[in-house]
């Protein structure tokens, strides 16, 4: 798309939105950046997190890692026997691992205050963090006193193994696996490549250590410079600061033994990792003690161990925690976001009508989702006509339009069983070849045009599209599809269009009707607007016409379509039509489009939204909850956190909630203010009220609240609630910062007991390496 995006002074980068395994085409998204105006980085990371062995309740005891002692289910190591004494390498059942993991899974996580500003980064070179998030460097290469644990998948392969070899049996064992019946014989998901004999939350070598094995330590973690809030990516490398860590070989056992040890070959790869994983731990703690000679010894103390038993023992006993096993069948997709987040998008943009025989949709109700495909015979039966709105297309000409009606007028004929009743000079073989295929039309993507770059023949161009469409679904019945990659987007254009066509109303019309009457989520460019208030005197000018003249019109046989005047609406109907309409304020103050629908009765957006009371007023909300940032009308009328104020400008009673001293700087926490956002949601929910949560931006903090709403309202993870929010927010990605994303892990832990709901509980680490691959999509420096 070549168009650009003019975003307020609040947007911190102006980013291209590829839709997760899309196509070549390129669609340019408003990528909203922090509250803060942060900028944002991707990269790769994932692991596992164990805190503490015992329970921790927020509100009743200090964290145990406050104490002198470092509390997990591996230390003191000492009931772990040692197989390299000399180099202090820990060996550890996949029983035993499975239990640790079990353990970490119900131990309490350290407070906040414990983690941050450590987990920021705190790289000493940049003197921007170092100065804001910690002035008096007092965690400065401190770690906090916890105990993480990674876990490692060793690029290892047994003596004389392929994965075919282990077709036979694995595909018997996972005959009732969670996808065997889609599942193909690779690792190959919608998003990425997973290799066979996978863990879940399991990390590679390559993510903690350095390229060059001659060069010491762990790898180091990179930062954008200045104040970065949000570096998902570097959080396996500063766990593997603090973390005990345990390293497992993805390859089978003996034929005849799938539970038996480990040969020699692999045992030897292991341990060859794992003295390099000790050394990189024995060269931090020389770091940390010399920087902090008062400090507990104990406390830089962390331990390397290597998994003994083969991973058919996983695949065999402990079935939740394989993530692809060795043959390659993946079998669990829950930490693959990429994936999860094109899945929420299909579901949440699948195709529906917006008019009588026009659906709007995604690319998947063509296509289907990587092991869901669709019946091809199925779609072509239910649809007649696919309009694909894409990059670089052009409006589609009469010319255009009667190619396609040749595949029209031969699916009539079919549909109504006239072949032999019809001309003898008709080529039924050719008419039945032809009936079966779906007329597929390119048209421009939204944002792909501005008044500026259009003719006046465009626009008729625009208006004959519409006018076709109209007659070929509501008199001759054919079903159109308009779609995109994520039917939110590229089709707002044409979609508007229509409606204004057919309905006859203006502009800003079409937007309520498509978002509360159509119930569909869309996006606009700002720089559709202009050419749609242009456009639109044409639109209705025509529609008018063109019934005036089918009524004076005999109906058409069952072998011919309706057809199509070449006339256009005369500047006489087009000046009345101009009259007609004024654009409303409430419009005008729009920049492109409505805050985002997360329930029925919650919208996130922004400052600029909150401040649009018209337009509030227009979609029903009637209460406003602002975290951080106060609307000008607020400031204006009111002295209090929570109450109502009547609007003497529109003449419209807003109900308020302010929520104070929460800023998007890192430092700040959410977490005391969660309870009484989600209570305010709640009760307007009740009292049959909307409600729209914003901040500045709409991306950090109002963000946060709304996904602790889904995880409330819903009974969702934490992971559950970030995907549903994020897909919700359409091309405006949500940046929590990290602290917040942390905090959030924790009200999940306090109020819902969500982990004990559920056999696997997602880990920071892993959560913050899929956050991390996501944003990475949508940005060239990541």
């Amino acid at each position: 798309m070549c168009a650009a995006i003019d975003l307020s002074a609040d947007t911190t980068s102006n980013l291209a939105k590829i839709a997760p395994g899309g196509s070549a085409t390129v669609h340019l998204k408003a990528i909203l950046g922090s509250d803060s105006e942060q900028q944002l980085i991707g990269s790769n990371a994932p692991s596992i997190f164990d805190e503490a062995a015992s329970s921790y309740n927020l509100s009743s005891r200090p964290y145990p890692g406050e104490s002198s002692k470092l509390p997990s289910s591996l230390y003191p190591p000492t009931s772990f026997p040692l197989i390299d004494p000399s180099n202090s390498i820990y060996g550890i059942t996949a029983e035993q691992i499975m239990s640790v993991l079990d353990t970490r899974n119900d131990s309490a996580m350290p407070p906040s205050s414990v983690m941050f500003p450590w987990l920021h980064g705190l790289c000493p070179d940049n003197t921007i963090q170092m100065s804001l998030l910690d002035p008096q460097a007092v965690h400065a290469g401190n770690p906090p006193k916890v105990r993480s644990i990674l876990l490692v998948r060793a690029n290892i392969k047994a003596r004389n193994w392929s994965m075919s070899s282990t077709n036979s049996r694995s595909s018997l064992m996972s005959m009732d696996s969670p996808q065997s019946q889609n599942s193909e014989s690779s690792s190959t998901t919608a998003s990425r490549t997973f290799p066979p004999g996978l863990l879940r939350g399991a990390i590679d070598p390559q993510d903690i250590l350095p390229a060059d094995a001659s060069e010491p330590g762990f790898a180091q973690c990179k930062q954008a410079p200045g104040l970065n809030l949000r570096s998902f990516s570097s959080q396996v490398r500063k766990l593997a600061l603090i973390s005990d860590i345990v390293i497992y070989a993805p390859v089978p056992a003996s034929e005849d033994d799938r539970t038996g040890p480990l040969d020699s070959f692999v045992m030897s790869g292991l341990l060859d990792l794992a003295n390099r994983v000790k050394k990189a731990q024995l060269y931090h703690k020389s770091l940390i003690l010399e920087k902090n000679r008062d400090i507990d010894a104990v406390q830089a103390e962390y331990n390397t161990f290597v998994v003994t038993s083969s991973f058919d023992t996983f695949e065999l006993f402990y079935r939740n925690h394989v993530a692809v096993d060795l043959s390659g069948i993946v079998w669990s997709t829950e930490d693959d976001f990429i994936y999860r987040e094109r899945s929420e998008i299909s579901e949440l943009a699948s195709a529906t009508l917006i008019s009588p025989c026009v659906y709007l949709g995604n690319i998947s109700d063509i296509e289907g989702l990587p092991g869901k495909p669709v019946s091809v015979p199925e779609v072509h039966n239910k649809y007649d006509v696919f309009i694909e709105c894409v990059d670089g297309s052009k409006v589609p000409d009469l010319q255009v339009i009667k190619n396609v009606d040749k595949i029209l007028l031969a699916r009539k004929m079919m549909r109504n069983q006239n072949l032999a009743t019809s001309n003898s000079n008709i080529d039924y073989e050719s008419v039945a070849a032809t009936a079966t295929c779906v007329a597929h039309i390119a048209f421009p993507a939204s944002g792909s045009m501005s008044l500026g770059d259009s003719s006046q023949v465009d626009v008729m161009n625009i208006v004959k599209f519409c006018e076709w469409i109209h007659l070929r679904s509501t008199m001759d019945h054919f079903r159109f599809l308009i779609l995109c990659h994520d039917g939110y987007t590229e089709t707002t254009f044409l979609a508007i269009s229509y409606l204004i066509y057919t309905l006859r109303m203006p502009v800003h019309e079409a937007y309520i009707t498509l978002h509360m009457g159509c119930k569909r989520p869309f996006f606009s460019f700002p720089v559709d607007v202009p050419l749609l208030h242009y456009a639109q005197t044409y639109l209705i000018a025509r529609s008018k016409q063109v019934e005036e003249e089918e009524l004076a019109r005999p109906s058409s046989n069952v072998c011919e379509l309706s057809k199509i005047s070449h006339s256009e609406p005369s500047s006489t109907e087009v000046r009345s039509t101009l009259r007609l309409y004024r654009v409303p304020l409430w419009f005008l103050s729009l920049d492109g489009s409505f805050p985002s629908q997360i329930f029925d009765d919650l919208y996130l957006g922004n400052l600029r939204h909150a401040n649009n009371l018209p337009l509030l007023a227009r979609l029903n909300i009637t209460k406003v909850l602002s975290v951080g940032e106060m609307p000008s009308w607020m400031e204006k009328n009111t002295d209090g956190m929570q109450g109502e104020v009547r609007i003497p400008e529109c003449d419209t009673v807003v109900g308020y909630k302010h929520v104070n001293n929460v800023q998007d700087d890192g430092n700040d926490s959410i977490l005391e203010v969660l309870d009484e956002c989600i209570e305010y949601i709640e009760d307007n929910h009740r009292r049959g009220f909307k409600t729209l949560v914003h901040c500045r931006v709409g991306v950090s903090r109002s963000a946060t609240v709304c996904i602790a709403a889904a995880m409330q309202r819903k009974g969702m993870t934490l992971a559950d609630a970030y995907l549903y929010v994020r897909a919700r927010r359409l091309n405006v990605i949500i940046q929590p910062n990290l602290k917040f994303m942390y905090e959030l892990m924790l009200w999940e832990e306090k109020g819902s007991n969500t982990k004990r709901l559920h056999k696997w509980y997602l880990d920071w680490v892993t959560l913050c390496r899929e956050i991390a691959g996501m944003n990475r999509l949508y940005m060239s420096d990541s």
